[in-house]
């Protein structure tokens, strides 16, 4: 059986959604560990180049030394690409260096650390709009109804407050990065509202779902991805429940923001692949 090699474009691609998705879990580690100022300057780590052997310090600048890294995967990306939008993914990765280390040198200000995060949401999602660009070809693009469409940019919108809504508690929460990192809101009124959004969303995509069930000339992908946004969601509301029920312990609320980026992922990938033309970068 024969192997499928991608082009080397391609392959590009994915190691850049890739290296994307571990740097923003790696991010999320170091928050949920509080070792946010295991450095407490930057771009030194405590007036030195290497990390002094202990555990917070160790976790921050290995963040660090990734985030490095995943700026010369997306500058390649960009180099390799010449593509707009990537060269808006290495802007956007770049970028998030000096604000990085700005974030540090606030001693984590709530307001730098939403900034960054945020950021970081638009450039992962503008790498998988390019993942599911160039893994769809001109002659397999079917486009959505228009109908459709709406109400994929509906889950979308749900989508993107659900996501936000979860940062807003996990700074508000018992892992905001550091131990004298002052909380943003009250953690029991944002969790409140928290899980109001997400009831929300589950019952727009049981909507959603609905109507794509009696609609049987719905794109393949685009059905795929909504069963993905499904399955997710399902993970994550069974996450959710089991880290509240046990008072948030930290692997548990990172493996939350984890499953949170894929969700996330699965509902970009979703939107793009019932856009009218989701392959006019692919060519």
């Amino acid at each position: 059986m024969r192997r499928l090699r991608l082009p080397s474009f391609e392959r590009l691609v994915v190691a850049t959604w890739l290296a994307l998705l571990v740097n923003f879990v790696s991010g999320a580690l170091v928050r949920v560990t509080n070792s946010g100022l295991g450095c407490p300057d930057w771009p030194l780590c405590n007036g030195s180049p290497t990390p002094p052997l202990a555990g917070h310090a160790v976790i921050e600048f290995s963040n660090r030394v990734l985030a490095l890294a995943v700026v010369l995967t997306t500058v390649a990306l960009a180099v390799r690409g010449r593509r707009r939008l990537a060269y808006a993914i290495a802007a956007g990765t770049v970028a998030q260096v000096p604000l990085g280390g700005l974030t540090v040198l606030v001693d984590l200000h709530p307001i730098a650390v939403a900034s960054h995060f945020l950021l970081a949401i638009v450039v992962f999602s503008l790498a998988t709009v390019l993942a599911v660009d160039t893994g769809i070809s001109a002659s397999t693009a079917i486009p959505a109804g228009r109908r459709l469409r709406q109400a994929t940019m509906a889950i979308v919108a749900l989508g993107l407050v659900l996501i936000v809504s979860g940062a807003v508690v996990t700074t508000s929460g018992t892992h905001p990065g550091a131990d004298d990192v002052p909380r943003l809101y009250d953690l029991r009124d944002v969790a409140y509202w928290h899980v109001r959004i997400a009831l929300t969303f589950v019952v727009a995509l049981a909507v959603y779902l609905f109507a794509l069930a009696r609609w049987r000339a719905a794109p393949v992908l685009v059905r795929r991805f909504a069963w993905t946004v499904v399955g997710l969601t399902a993970l994550q509301i069974v996450i959710g429940e089991v880290q509240w029920r046990n008072e948030l312990p930290w692997y548990l609320v990172w493996a939350h923001v984890a499953n949170a980026t894929l969700l996330w992922a699965a509902i970009v990938a979703l939107a793009r692949s019932s856009s009218p033309r989701p392959s006019r970068l692919a060519a």
